[in-house]
């Protein structure tokens, strides 16, 4: 039930920046749908105890991410990037005790997927009112 709610909220969530968003919230928002639907088909590439496949799929994500965050001015992108990089970071759990593996590995990576969710959500919804209402970054209020 948990992962059907998940995976509804995240494409909800990936189609904001269709909506609302600018060219790289759209290329973020392709990097973060190919992460979700690459992972579980890269989940039987193990070496030991090490998801290496998923680790590759995150990395590149975060590669690209960051790339996005550097070339775009948009707020949300570096903050992503950094929660992307904290996930491939997890995976570097594998290589210590099976359960702090399991139990850390899992929820660090669930928790900063809802969080990159939401700062999608956010950043999306600023492009928009940005547009909307002509705002422009740094000007006064």
């Amino acid at each position: 039930m948990l992962q059907a709610g998940l995976l509804i909220i995240s494409l909800v969530a990936l189609a904001a920046p269709v909506v609302w968003g600018g060219r790289a919230d759209r290329w973020a928002a392709v990097l973060l749908l190919a992460d979700m639907v690459l992972s579980p088909l890269a989940q039987h590439l193990m070496l030991g105890d090490v998801r290496w496949g998923v680790a590759l799929v995150d990395l590149a994500c975060a590669i690209g991410l960051i790339g996005l965050a550097l070339r775009a001015d948009r707020w949300w992108l570096l903050f992503a990037a950094g929660l992307q990089v904290a996930v491939v970071l997890t995976h570097f759990a594998a290589l210590g005790p099976a359960f702090i593996y399991n139990w850390t590995a899992v929820t660090v990576r669930l928790a900063t997927w809802i969080a990159l969710l939401i700062v999608l959500l956010a950043g999306a919804y600023e492009a928009h009112l940005v547009r909307r209402y002509r705002l422009l970054p740094g000007a006064p209020a």
